[in-house]
């Protein structure tokens, strides 16, 4: 799959997470990118047969230094990565 960062400028961004579940007979794959220190932004996207069903963006906080220690940015992602997941299991099983 290629990144949505091609071509821009984005400085040191973390290296992504990505998840892949099957529930009801389907396969839904969850990935989790830092768009970098231009965009100041995290993005995970669900993907159903190649198709964006969920996306979700959230900024950096103001007091983040991403240049600085990358665990609170890491631990970011995670959070947003698995409260997506968690968001996903309990809409698929209603």
């Amino acid at each position: 799959m290629e990144s949505r960062n091609r071509g821009l400028n984005v400085e040191n961004p973390l290296t992504g997470l990505n998840h892949s579940l099957r529930c009801l007979g389907r396969e839904f794959h969850v990935q989790t990118e830092d768009l970098g220190n231009r965009e100041r932004l995290i993005e995970t996207q669900v993907f159903c047969e190649g198709r964006v069903i969920l996306s979700t963006r959230t900024e950096y906080p103001p007091t983040l230094d991403p240049q600085g220690d990358r665990e609170p940015l890491a631990e970011l992602m995670r959070k947003q990565h698995f409260s997506v997941i968690r968001e996903l299991e309990v809409r698929l099983t209603r």
